[in-house]
């Protein structure tokens, strides 16, 4: 007989710890700290709805370049 496990988590349960199984995954190539879970579930969201897109998304409060008088290696 089965153990209970092997029927299955709830589909939501599933995603978050696939994101989880990914989350470890990653740290374990490149460093523990490197990506943060809800950053990973956030993806596996993004991308069940058909959003593949990489770039990110602008938001509010944010600036799409260099401000004015503000220091930035690039204009040193």
């Amino acid at each position: 007989m089965a153990p209970d496990s092997c029927k299955g988590p709830t589909p939501a349960a599933s995603e978050s710890q696939e994101a989880t199984e990914a989350v470890w995954d990653i740290c374990n190539v490149y460093g523990k700290g490197v990506i943060r879970e809800r950053a990973a579930q956030k993806w596996f969201a993004k991308f069940k709805n058909g959003d593949l897109d990489l770039e990110d998304t602008p938001r509010s409060g944010t600036s799409k370049g260099p401000v004015e008088g503000k220091w930035s290696p690039n204009n040193s």
